[in-house]
């Protein structure tokens, strides 16, 4: 697990000594452990391979088409042999890599097959040796979390890929005759030429609907994000570049009987469980009493029943959605190191700067420091891999939400029984969930009405119209699946669009904030494929159980209590209560609002504000949040508006 950045040099100027120091300053987190440059000539020759931007004399920096920087975050093979930049024996490959090929065992044997020979034990060797086999192919073979830069001599060509899910990221810019990319945008940043000029477009949706890591869009207008599953050729002669997806999943639903699916599950999940077990260092799990942390737990309890184990939680004693009760019942039931992370007064204010700049973009809720302080809890207790559930709501059927998606497939097929038997099992919440088919099934031309009548207009007033109309932005509707396999349609935007992009980026800035590798056992190619296959009855069946054979397929591991949960929590925060705690930090955000003439109204947020104070409702402080959070970020990073 590392940080990368590069720079190639189309028609631009060559890289600056300082420039490079920056870079490699502001992915320091990310890779504490050592770090490394390589400097490539026009032919490919190597210019330089070391450690200090000092050591490069300003010749070599004059010569330079291609830069690859890394800092290592040791995991897998500790030694000096798992230095990177990496190369081939040749040196006609050279790599920088961030990320686990999980299944690097099983593709060194089978490269051994083949006559490839290895000086290390590391992962990267093994990648590098896949694509000088196999070449871009090698990429279906992978099962792993990736975002790396490969450069092939051969062809002069520099390739940039991210793993199937985005679990890791890749930032790129193209400025003045040459492309930059980084692992985050703050070192993205540090590159000469890359403006701060805000994406009116993203800042707007963010604002208004919580989005954020839409396809390749960020909040800044030059940044871009190379989407999941997604390579990006750059031919360093012509200076062509492309982008192209080599991996789009395809549901092909099978009649499959439901014991059958659930052993089948388990046996996919306990495997993938003992591949992201695979490190040189001693590995946590994050564990929230939900269903999913719950049975990545119990599951490496079972495959490891002797090894030692710390599960970190986040627990608010005084919240009435407190989930320390289903804690205790894991930590209870199995031998492990429990750890607790609770609040302390002044911590939120405390750390919220430097929450808001790890992050590098505007996040939907506070619910996100939560996740913050456990993974600073587990770099503090020397645990710097840690196993999370993060991937099973958006492919098994977890929300609330996927309620109306199912209800919806089976009106559109004509189940109308079924459909009434659903309806009936609603109890209180079949107001909500018939205003979503609603919006299901309305056409795109009506939504805006339907969401007026619900209260949610599509443009609330405290989005500044004129700044809205001077930008050229105007807010749209999501288009919503039409098809009749709703639910299905329905998981797959929330696995690739939102929110589970949105979901692994909080994640990995906040575990590689603390220098932490956090692993997703659930987010697999194999295992994605399987539940893309199965019939929509068993991921949330007849008797409204969501992840329904994911249940089955975990009893006898996870408590039984936990397996029958229809609640869906996750790290909630009580939001409401902690901002009104935190007065001063919400008026500094207000006074910027008032300052920058930007998309926030900033009357209407101080009367958003004033009436949070009044009401102290702890679900009604969302669009308020977006708002402080945005200014914090627009002054953090100097954003230009």
């Amino acid at each position: 697990m590392c940080g990368i950045a590069g720079l190639l040099r189309l028609n631009g100027a060559p890289p600056a000594r300082q420039e490079l120091e920056r870079v490699l300053e502001h992915t320091k987190h990310r890779g504490p452990d050592d770090q490394g440059l390589l400097l490539l000539g026009q032919a490919g020759e190597p210019l330089f391979h070391g450690r200090q931007p000092q050591d490069i004399a300003s010749p070599i920096l004059t010569e330079t088409q291609v830069a690859f920087l890394h800092r290592r975050l040791s995991i897998l093979d500790l030694s000096a042999e798992g230095w990177q930049p990496m190369a081939t024996a040749d040196q006609r490959l050279w790599i920088t890599f961030n990320g686990e090929i999980y299944n690097f065992l099983e593709l060194r044997s089978e490269l051994e097959t083949l006559g490839y020979r290895f000086r290390s034990d590391s992962d990267t060797e093994v990648l590098l040796a896949a694509w000088h086999a196999w070449g871009e192919a090698c990429l279906h073979r992978l099962t792993g979390m990736f975002a790396f830069a490969l450069y092939d001599q051969q062809h002069q060509r520099v390739t940039l890929v991210r793993d199937p899910f985005g679990i890791k990221p890749l930032h790129y810019a193209q400025v003045q005759g040459r492309l930059v990319f980084a692992s985050e945008i703050a070192g993205l940043l540090a590159f000469d030429g890359v403006s701060r000029q805000l994406n009116a477009g993203a800042a707007a949706r963010y604002l208004r609907f919580g989005v954020s890591n839409d396809g390749e869009t960020t909040l800044f207008q030059d940044v871009r994000q190379l989407p999941p599953a997604h390579l990006m050729r750059v031919d360093l002669r012509s200076g062509a570049v492309t982008v192209q997806r080599y991996w789009a999943p395809r549901p092909q639903i099978q009649a499959t009987a439901p014991g059958e699916a659930a052993t089948e599950l388990r046996r996919l999940f306990l495997k993938n469980i003992e591949l992201h077990m695979r490190a040189d260092v001693p590995v946590g799990a994050a564990l929230s009493g939900g269903i999913d942390s719950s049975a990545v737990v119990a599951s490496i309890r079972h495959l490891y029943p002797d090894a030692e184990l710390h599960t970190f939680s986040y627990v608010e004693p005084d919240f009435k959605l407190n989930e320390g009760a289903w804690v205790k019942q894991v930590t209870d039931r199995y031998p492990v190191t429990s750890h607790i992370v609770t609040p302390q007064p002044g911590d939120l204010e405390r750390d919220l700067d430097e929450l808001i700049l790890a992050q590098g973009e505007p996040f939907l809720s506070t619910s996100i420091y939560a996740q913050y302080a456990v993974f600073r809890s587990a770099r503090q207790h020397g645990i710097p891999v840690i196993l999370d559930g993060q991937g099973a709501d958006e492919q098994l059927a977890g929300y609330p939400i996927y309620a109306s998606a199912r209800l919806t497939s089976l009106l559109r097929q004509g189940q109308v029984q079924r459909a009434a038997q659903m309806i009936r099992q609603a109890g209180p919440a079949r107001r909500a969930l018939l205003l979503n088919v609603a919006q299901f099934l309305a056409p795109a031309a009506v939504q805006g009405t339907l969401r007026q009548l619900v209260g949610e207009p599509l443009q609330p007033t405290w989005l500044s119209a004129d700044w809205l109309r001077r930008q050229g932005v105007e807010l749209r509707a999501e288009r919503v699946p039409g098809g009749r396999q709703t639910l299905k349609e329905e998981l797959q935007r929330s696995t690739f669009r939102y929110p589970l992009p949105s979901l692994l980026r909080y994640e990995d800035r906040n575990s590689m904030h603390f220098s932490i590798e956090s692993r997703v056992p659930f987010l697999t190619r194999e295992l994605a494929e399987f539940l893309m296959t199965l019939p929509e009855e068993l991921l949330l069946d007849a008797q409204g159980r969501t992840k329904a054979v994911f249940r089955d397929a975990m009893k006898g591991l996870v408590p039984d209590p936990i397996l029958a949960r229809r609640d869906k929590l996750g790290f909630v925060t009580p939001e409401t209560r902690w901002l009104i705690a935190h007065p001063e930090w919400v008026e500094r955000q207000l006074e910027i609002l008032e300052q920058l003439e930007g998309p926030v109204d900033a009357a209407q947020a101080r009367q958003h504000w004033q009436a949070l104070q009044t009401r102290a409702a702890e679900d009604s402080a969302g669009p308020l949040w977006r708002m402080l959070n945005f200014a914090a970020w627009v002054q953090a990073y100097q954003v230009v508006l």
